[in-house]
């Protein structure tokens, strides 16, 4: 089994650190501005915008025991996978069906917020498949790092959009692009063999 030192020499580690770091950008980049992309984009009022908050962060809940279940049956690297090709497909759509459309926004919304639900419940179990249990705590805390490094950057992504462009949609259509590459580093990055 692993030794976090051990673990540190492979790309592996890596890999599935940028793979966590971009699912929870895209998470974060929704959090961060659920309220006025709400009444930006799917035209909510103040209300339905707080309410919307609210929605998305019970999404989140139900993604930490959905995607983790799934994962069960299918694999970590397959429900990445599909996490990573749900999340493009949301943020292609929202600038073309969320359009004036809260209840569109909104799904498409709880499919972003889901999936960062089932990166925070599924990744340790990835890490554990990876490298086994032996000093898991170490290299899952390594690669747990990354949501910490998400949290300076991903707000500001659709924020300085909007503030800069006077649009969300640029970095909505940046974000789908950082979806696919986390879908190919997932396809990538399987298990290193240990020698």
């Amino acid at each position: 089994m692993w030794a976090l030192r051990d673990a540190l020499k492979t790309w592996q580690l890596y890999a599935l650190w940028a793979v966590f770091f971009l699912n929870t950008t895209a998470g974060l980049a929704i959090l961060s501005e659920a309220q006025p992309m709400a009444a930006s984009i799917g035209g909510a009022s103040t209300a339905l915008a707080a309410a919307f908050v609210v929605t998305i962060s019970v999404t989140d809940a139900v993604g930490r025991l959905l995607w983790p279940a799934l994962s069960d049956k299918i694999g970590g690297r397959t429900v990445f996978l599909a996490m990573f090709s749900l999340q493009a497909l949301a943020f292609l759509l929202m600038p073309t069906l969320s359009v004036g459309s809260f209840v569109a926004f909104c799904a498409l919304s709880m499919v972003v917020m889901s999936c960062y639900g089932g990166g925070y419940g599924t990744i340790s179990a990835v890490v554990g498949t990876y490298y086994g249990a032996r000093g898991l705590g170490a290299v899952y805390g390594s690669v747990f790092t990354a949501c910490a490094v998400a949290s300076f950057g991903a707000p500001v992504i659709l924020a300085r959009s909007a503030d800069v462009l006077g649009s969300y949609y640029p970095a909505l259509y940046a974000t789908a692009g950082l979806m696919v590459a986390g879908g190919v580093i997932t396809l990538a990055a399987k298990p290193p063999d240990f020698s």
